[in-house]
């Protein structure tokens, strides 16, 4: 079964593993909603546009 499903023998989080990754998640949150708004002022568009454009950097972004 674990040939099948190798994710069964991946290490269980902790309660202070997931607070970490919590708080990494915001951080980086944090950071990327100011910096859209900064490439769509440079872009000349409405800063409004930044914030909408925040979930879709991951898409964007992709590795192939």
């Amino acid at each position: 079964m674990k040939q099948l499903l190798p994710f069964l023998q991946w290490p269980r989080p902790d309660a202070a593993l997931l607070r970490q990754e919590a708080l990494a998640g915001l951080t980086v949150g944090l950071m990327v909603l100011p910096q859209g708004v900064a490439y769509a002022a440079l872009a000349g568009m409405p800063l409004v546009t930044g914030i909408y454009a925040h979930p879709f950097q991951g898409l964007q972004s992709r590795p192939r």
